[in-house]
């Protein structure tokens, strides 16, 4: 099978997609081509191990200097070449572009494969415009499958295109590699040991607000909460933030810091980037986790903590319906005043019951193993 994935070869989720479904179903009986510059030394390592071919877009052209035009030049150019000894069985589209590059598909790109499945990642439609949504349609229409992660996508197609794609539309999701890390983990260290491993004390409860640096994160929103604590009720916490990824301003991140170090509350800001064993370091030290961004689209995040025991505060405006069907439970707020008696409440509950249903849950939802057959029918075949 030949299959090409218009996506970024360097993206965590485009690398654990060809590991964990193409390479793991196929085995060798594939060729497998990715667009982008892999800049990742791991992730080009296991592409050359595993014979994946990288499209890179950002070649020399002669008597060319616009960026822009380079690349469309090189994937065009590429992708021509290597259908010249026959069609790509698939032509793959990761997160779904709202600029020229859906020109580019829909009209130098796609008519060099047999089949086409487009995959909404999330913010590709939930955060796109209006215009942005129209554009996208060039890709779309020329879809024999559209993928996405869940409900809330769903529900965002319907509301943007009414149901003209819902005979092409599959849910299929990625699977969370974390999940493996984090079992291996708490089997090799206590609860207490892990905080350790931060610089966390052991007697503080260890709260995480939010898991990237963007400002729809709302962690000024969260953190003004415990404003007004006493100090004695503060001495009981520490906080963990993410900042190793997210497009925020250097004057929105100084805010954040200003109003963390005013709450006199111990606290621990990630910076770099996260391989998949701190992830799990992180997750599984972490007691409680707020998560108070604007959308969102059954984040890895979230499904991570709460694999990992940790009670998860969640806005009633993101409703996980496909977690809440199979059995997970977390505490819910619709004012960011409801925080602090959400967090009262989450203190009193009985964990063992609460890890184990969400563990269950987490992995009957979001493993590899669940979501892998159905990617590959897919490919095969219609889908469900």
């Amino acid at each position: 099978m030949k299959i090409l994935i218009l996506g970024s070869a360097d993206s965590i989720w485009v690398k654990e997609y060809i590991e964990f479904v193409l390479l793991e179903a196929f085995k060798k009986n594939i060729q497998i081509y990715v667009t982008g510059k892999c800049t990742e030394n791991e992730f080009s390592d296991f592409y050359k191990e595993n014979g994946v071919s990288i499209i890179e877009l950002d070649r020399p052209v002669p008597m060319c200097k616009n960026g822009k035009i380079r690349t469309v030049y090189n994937l065009h150019a590429q992708v021509r070449k290597i259908a010249q000894t026959g069609k790509f069985d698939i032509i793959h589209i990761h997160y779904i572009p709202a600029n020229v590059m859906s020109f580019v598909y829909r009209y130098g790109i796609l008519k060099y494969g047999k089949k086409v499945i487009t995959s909404f990642w999330g913010s590709d439609l939930l955060a796109a415009s209006n215009t942005a949504g129209k554009i996208q349609k060039l890709c779309l229409n020329k879809s024999e499958a559209i993928t996405v992660s869940g409900t809330i996508l769903k529900r965002a197609m319907e509301k943007r295109y009414g149901f003209q794609y819902d005979h092409k539309v599959h849910t299929v999701r990625f699977g969370i590699t974390a999940l493996s890390y984090i079992d291996e983990i708490q089997r090799n260290y206590s609860h207490e040991s892990i905080k350790r491993m931060l610089g966390i004390s052991t007697d503080k409860i260890l709260i995480a607000i939010g898991y990237n640096a963007r400002a729809s994160q709302h962690h000024l929103d969260v953190l003004k909460q415990f404003n007004d604590l006493d100090k004695e009720i503060k001495n009981k916490y520490a906080f963990v933030l993410q900042f190793g990824t997210g497009d925020a301003s250097e004057e929105y991140k100084a805010q954040v810091y200003d109003c963390i170090d005013k709450s006199g509350i111990e606290y621990l800001i990630t910076t770099g980037f996260l391989d998949k064993m701190k992830t799990a370091v992180l997750r599984s030290a972490v007691d409680i986790f707020i998560h108070a961004q604007d959308t969102d689209a059954l984040s890895a995040s979230v499904q991570e903590y709460l694999y990992a025991g940790a009670y998860v505060i969640n806005p009633k405006w993101i409703q996980y319906e496909e977690l809440k069907r199979a059995g997970a439970q977390y505490f819910e707020y619709d004012q960011f005043e409801e925080i602090m008696p959400a967090i009262m409440d989450a203190c009193d509950f009985k964990q063992n019951e609460y890890k184990t249903r969400n563990k269950l849950a987490v992995k009957s939802v979001s493993s590899w193993e669940m979501q892998r057959p159905k990617w590959i029918e897919l490919y095969n075949g219609s889908g469900e």
